[in-house]
């Protein structure tokens, strides 16, 4: 990690909405104690990746195609083709 994790922990409390899980995780932990730099750096990096596959998730859902094609207003011919 580039920056300690108290100042970490001060940059996602600005720039994250108390609704992310990285706000969440970064609240949780006491940085007036010593920490474990890994593990909060590991916990922290699990906390993105689960956002990363929470989008992708959805990105890839059958409810987001149809979003994205009716919102594009894509056409497509019998065969699937793109017109």
């Amino acid at each position: 990690m580039i920056l300690e994790p108290k100042e970490v922990k001060k940059l996602i409390r600005e720039h994250h909405g108390k609704k992310c899980s990285t706000y969440q995780y970064v609240n949780d932990w006491d940085m007036r104690t010593l920490i474990d730099e890994d593990d909060f750096k590991h916990g922290l990096l699990e906390e993105y990746l689960s956002i990363l596959q929470k989008e992708y998730d959805y990105l890839t859902s059958e409810e987001s195609i149809i979003e994205s094609i009716q919102c594009n207003e894509y056409d497509f011919d019998i065969n699937g083709n793109l017109q």
